[in-house]
């Protein structure tokens, strides 16, 4: 799923948290430089997702390594990333 959303940020995906929160993981590009955005967002009254500020903003090639290092993380613990479970 990709959705553009402004000219400086891309949707690139969105896990949901729980009833009220999703995560959702974006290409942005601040002051000249591409960034991985990962941020939780929560419903407002009306609905709407607005953002929190519990996220994290990475280089591509320093979340590269976070997603190469979870994923062993996971290993360690006995969870397959990839089961349809």
């Amino acid at each position: 799923m990709t959705v553009q959303l402004s000219p400086t940020e891309e949707l690139l995906a969105e896990v949901v948290k729980n009833a009220t929160e999703v995560v959702r993981i974006r290409r942005i590009h601040f002051e000249g430089h591409e960034l991985i955005d990962v941020r939780v967002y929560y419903r407002n009254a009306v609905g709407e997702l607005q953002p929190t500020k519990r996220g994290i903003c990475l280089r591509p090639e320093v979340f590269a390594e976070l997603v190469h290092t979870a994923q062993e993380v996971l290993e360690r613990i006995g969870i397959d990333p990839f089961s349809e479970e």
